[in-house]
């Protein structure tokens, strides 16, 4: 069976016809179209996808809330601090640091979890890491199977929320007057 090509050219006309008249005029015309578009996809008897949570209901509707943590005494930390062995600098005692001051388990921290306590701990892991072995952002980032950008991204964003967190103010110091 060949094609017929006055019906491929009609199509092809056809086509470029509706490409210049589907254009809408304005964004109230755009947004009419998506509405009635929408509202032909998801009529009744049309089961609707599964919408994620919005994260502003998961954390608050402030984006710059970020998960508090769980507080720990000055002497707690400085104990826990002291009893980091840095024998062969492997990050491993940092991590344990870290997960049992903020109560997300080492896995989680490694992980590719996104939720903000493990975010947030991995922030923690991450700056803590800089700060006591002073490896290079890529090894970190190896390390957390990161990128060094992020390392670079979650070392600013730990310094940003110390300044409203005294928990995580008392942390760092005692990781800074320990070790550096």
């Amino acid at each position: 069976m060949t094609p017929n090509p006055q019906l491929k050219e009609a199509n092809i006309m056809r086509s470029l016809q509706l490409a210049t008249t589907c254009e809408p005029h304005s964004s109230a015309e755009l947004i009419a179209r998506y509405r009635a578009a929408r509202q032909r996809l998801y009529s009744p008897g049309v089961t609707t996808p599964k919408m994620k949570t919005p994260i502003r209901e998961l954390v608050g509707t402030d984006p710059a809330t970020v998960p508090t943590t769980i507080p720990t005494p000055v002497t707690t930390l400085s104990r826990l601090v002291s009893t980091i062995d840095l024998s062969n600098e492997k990050s491993g005692p940092i991590l344990k640091l870290v997960s049992e001051r903020t109560g997300v388990s080492i896995k989680e921290i490694l992980g590719d979890e996104k939720p903000a306590a493990i975010a947030a701990a991995r922030q923690e892991a991450m700056w803590a890491v800089k700060k006591i072995t002073n490896w290079s952002l890529p090894r970190i980032g190896r390390r957390f199977n990161r990128d060094h950008t992020t390392v670079l991204h979650a070392i600013r964003r730990v310094e940003e929320r110390a300044i409203q967190d005294a928990d995580l103010r008392a942390f760092m110091e005692a990781i800074k007057t320990t070790f550096c």
